[in-house]
């Protein structure tokens, strides 16, 4: 496993435009990695925001060798990422503590899509469920998760928490 630290140019209007828009950002992290691999690699990226910190760091965990070079040479990173390989063992009783920013969904029947639709999940009693349901299929040790506030930007009325109705959770494994 790698994980790999970029620091965003926040004078760069790319990085700018895409702190508002998740999307395209991860489409921008992307091309750190050679084509074809969503069919081979899981990429995640978590931003963190540290009001003691002047810039934005983002940390990439994938299991191939990234090469965020062309970033830094358009000006999206305001130093060479870093990045460095890890051995990532879990194991039963050891204590783990985790966040995540996720976009739970779900799929319903579509008259008009053979494959059906995706629609966001909302409430948190039934983000929860989705993030259990996941584990298991997935085997992974997680006992079970918690709501832990909210992601950046969410809001606590009747509206979806986040703009893509994302969660924020956390968990102590």
């Amino acid at each position: 496993m790698y994980l790999s630290r970029l620091i965003l140019n926040l004078r760069s209007r790319q990085v700018r435009a895409e702190l508002a828009n998740p999307y395209e950002m991860h489409r921008t992290i992307m091309k750190g990695f050679p084509d074809g691999i969503r069919d081979t690699d899981r990429v995640l990226y978590r931003l963190e925001t540290r009001p003691q910190q002047p810039y934005l760091t983002v940390l990439v965990q994938s299991r191939s060798l990234p090469d965020f070079q062309s970033l830094h040479e358009t000006g999206y990173l305001c130093q060479p990422a870093e990045t460095k390989s890890f051995d990532l063992r879990l194991e039963v009783g050891q204590a783990y503590t985790f966040r995540l920013v996720a976009n739970p969904t779900r799929k319903i029947q579509d008259p008009n899509n053979e494959n059906g639709k995706r629609v966001g999940i909302y409430k948190e009693e039934e983000q929860l469920g989705w993030l259990q349901v996941g584990h298991r299929a997935r085997r992974s040790p997680l006992d079970g998760a918690y709501g832990r506030g909210r992601a950046p930007g969410c809001r606590r009325s009747g509206t979806p928490c986040c703009p893509l109705g994302g969660a924020a959770l956390g968990r102590q494994l």
